[in-house]
């Protein structure tokens, strides 16, 4: 009975319903079900999915009060779950739990606490984790570059994010299409219509196929920049109007000033 409800949560966490959730738990336990190990795993997982993230920190501080042993696993997908809700503080304080116990951190929890702060671009909280990261001695990945480069916009993005892009091949990776959309992205909101076509023909030559992300960054980027070029020419029509007024203000001025 446990594997069926176990089976059961996992698809109604892609159902994105927190009540279902809950009521599905409550029927479990009416059934005389004890939740194990992957029960409460999966729950946490169902309400991140659901984006119910107090669901997911009740159910693991639950798990940990009924005496189950809190591994990397439920605390790696504790902090998925607040990552994609963009829930920095929580993950800061899971990953302050998990040195309280012991629970050794891996990439994964590191790109989930930098994936957190993007939402809110919270640049500075975002490298402080990923030198933490490295102090402790752990590699990072082009996933986790690409967490970093999420969270960094504002003047001199670009070449923040071109630093990073030279950091991660020097240390043997290659940039995926994901980490493309970003530079897609930081280029575009820059306005710099070369460094995005640049980036679109080095993707092509390292033939790297835009993902969905991507698209919807090649997409996003077009749009910003045809705004950008209608501005300028708007701009420039009303230049051009202002200095056609000129010539024809200056004879009523000098009229004026006769009459005076």
């Amino acid at each position: 009975p446990v594997h069926a409800y176990n089976l059961m949560l996992a698809m109604l966490g892609r159902a994105g319903d927190p009540q279902l959730l809950d009521d599905l738990v409550q029927e479990m336990r009416a059934d005389g079900c004890a939740p194990d190990t992957i029960t409460y795993t999966s729950m946490i997982a169902a309400y991140g999915a659901a984006s119910d993230v107090q669901g997911a920190l009740r159910t693991l501080a639950e798990m940990e009060s009924h005496g189950l042993a809190l591994t990397e696993v439920e605390f790696g997908v504790a902090l998925a779950a607040c990552a994609r809700n963009g829930d920095h503080e929580s993950c800061a304080r899971l990953m302050a739990r998990m040195d309280e116990l012991g629970v050794a951190p891996h990439v994964g929890h590191f790109t989930s606490l930098m994936t957190s702060c993007a939402r809110r671009s919270l640049e500075g909280q975002a490298k402080a984790a990923f030198e933490d990261m490295l102090r402790r001695g752990i590699e990072p990945d082009v996933v986790a570059y690409t967490s970093l480069a999420s969270c960094i916009s504002g003047p001199g993005a670009l070449e923040r994010v071109r630093e990073l892009l030279a950091e991660l091949r020097g240390r043997g990776l290659l940039p995926h299409a994901y980490f493309y959309g970003e530079l897609l992205r930081v280029a575009a909101e820059a306005g710099d219509r070369g460094a995005c076509e640049e980036i679109l023909e080095e993707m092509q030559r390292n033939g790297i196929r835009p993902n969905a992300r991507t698209e919807f960054r090649i997409q996003r980027a077009q749009r910003l920049l045809e705004d950008q070029e209608w501005q300028r020419q708007e701009e420039q029509r009303q230049h051009q109007q202002h200095e056609r007024r000129q010539p024809q203000q200056q004879p009523q001025q000098q009229q004026q000033q006769q009459l005076q």
